[in-house]
């Protein structure tokens, strides 16, 4: 298993917006943007639970967002990514009929939603 929490992130320049904590409306909008369908990260909870998780999960998941936001600590859980190679048609010998794809935790994905959404205004 490969630990993201290695990857340094590249810095991003100084943005006024980034030191707004995450409103419960940006975690609903974040929520409902998650894809179903997909794997699971090594949380193991898929997209669908928290979806159907309601008001009660909007509420959850911004109080652990708001939490991270003020403490600039995230969850070891959530900094961990699973690599997963899949291969492609054609001779599985070669390497370029491979392709790789990352799971991550789609709590995670709640977070950089919101950071991405701000960064595209």
């Amino acid at each position: 298993m490969y630990d993201s929490s290695e990857i340094i992130p590249p810095q991003m320049p100084p943005n006024e917006e980034d030191d707004l904590p995450p409103l419960k409306s940006e975690v609903e909008w974040a929520i409902r943007q998650l894809p179903s369908g997909k794997s699971a990260g090594v949380d193991n909870i898929y997209a669908e639970i928290i979806k159907v998780s309601g008001d009660p999960g909007v509420e959850l998941y911004h109080k652990l967002c708001l939490k991270i936001w003020e403490t600039e600590q995230w969850s070891e859980e959530w900094r961990k990514s699973v690599f997963v190679t899949l291969p492609k048609k054609g001779d599985l010998q070669q390497c370029s009929n491979y392709r790789t794809i990352a799971l991550i935790s789609h709590a995670s994905k709640i977070l950089l939603k919101k950071h991405h959404f701000q960064r595209s205004q």
